[in-house]
């Protein structure tokens, strides 16, 4: 008897646990490719369309399920109380990252052209052995402040890239900094029109000087009133009238990521300063940079002529529409 009672007990108890299950699972609305699923307080994994607005614990992550992907991040990660995009997928995009990892210094050894200007103290840059992980320093000279005296720069010129002829946005990306204090020097990257020792663009007063046809930068300039990046890009020679600073300013010895997003038509540009939208040039009121132009990823420093500068990189990405 005893031995029936317990089985009896037991199947109840199973049968209590398996109806709160079942009632559980019914208040649970069902996932698909197109609905948006918040399942919890803790991190979560969640999918839906359109950009991610909801809130969510930080280290979740959201999948965009879009019809047409190739212009969009696909999957974004909750950092700091905010959605970040991660990187966009392979089947729509192509993406080359150098890192600069064991890299030797000649320019037939890695595909970048090395630069400097005629000042003793210009030098190419050059892979900082010192440092883990891979960086280019970039030492600029204590001559005149020309870009043909004090100048030092680099340009990736096995990776031209052409914004029209893809389906979507171009992405340039680089870790940089100024590891001096941000006195007395310019710094600027993006994509530009010309392999040689140049900046593609300089800044006095807040008035921006385009020496390139065409090029898309970030543009860092002591010379300028504003001491800030600026999201700047010319056109067949015709400077962007959006120019303007973004409100993010370099610190000393301080690493910063900065990415530019272009459409294919050169005329929408989107700056992001540590994966935070920083400055836009508007297609309404943008020339942007000539879509149909081959250009080239670059980077580029020089002093004001009075000391000489020290600018590093960590890492440069660019990435495409197939």
């Amino acid at each position: 008897m005893a031995n029936g009672l317990e089985l009896t007990r037991w199947s109840q108890v199973q049968k209590f646990k398996n109806a709160m299950l079942v009632t559980m699972l019914a208040l649970i609305p069902d996932a698909d490719e197109s609905t948006r699923v918040d399942v919890a307080a803790a991190v979560t994994t969640q999918v839906g369309t359109g950009a991610p607005t909801h809130t969510a614990p930080d280290a979740s992550t959201y999948r965009r399920t879009d019809a047409v992907l190739g212009s969009y991040p696909t999957h974004y990660t909750r950092v700091a109380g905010a959605w970040v995009p991660d990187e966009y997928q392979h089947w729509t995009h192509w993406q080359v990252l150098d890192d600069f990892y064991g890299k030797a210094d000649t320019e037939v050894d890695h595909g970048w052209i090395l630069n400097s200007g005629s000042d003793g103290a210009a030098i190419d840059p050059a892979i900082d052995t010192a440092q883990q992980g891979g960086i280019w320093k970039l030492v600029s000279g204590a001559g005149d402040g020309t870009t043909a005296v004090d100048g030092s720069g680099m340009v990736w010129a096995d990776m031209p890239i052409q914004l029209d002829a893809g389906g979507g946005i171009t992405i340039v990306e680089a870790r940089v900094r100024i590891n001096t204090a941000i006195t007395g020097v310019a710094l600027q990257l993006g994509l530009t029109d010309s392999t040689a020792l140049e900046e593609a663009f300089s800044n006095a007063a807040d008035v921006i000087t385009s020496n390139a046809s065409d090029a898309v930068a970030f543009l860092y300039d002591s010379d300028a009133t504003t001491k800030e990046w600026f999201g700047v890009a010319v056109d067949t020679d015709a400077d962007d009238a959006g120019n303007a600073t973004t409100g993010a300013a370099p610190v000393a010895d301080t690493w910063q990521i900065l990415r530019i997003e272009i459409d294919t038509t050169g005329a929408t540009i989107n700056f992001f300063v540590d994966n935070a939208l920083a400055a836009s040039l508007a297609l309404a009121a943008s020339t942007g940079v000539g879509p149909n132009v081959v250009l080239y990823p670059f980077i580029m420093s020089c002093s004001d002529g009075v000391a000489s500068k020290t600018c590093e990189v960590d890492f440069m990405r660019v990435s495409g529409a197939r």
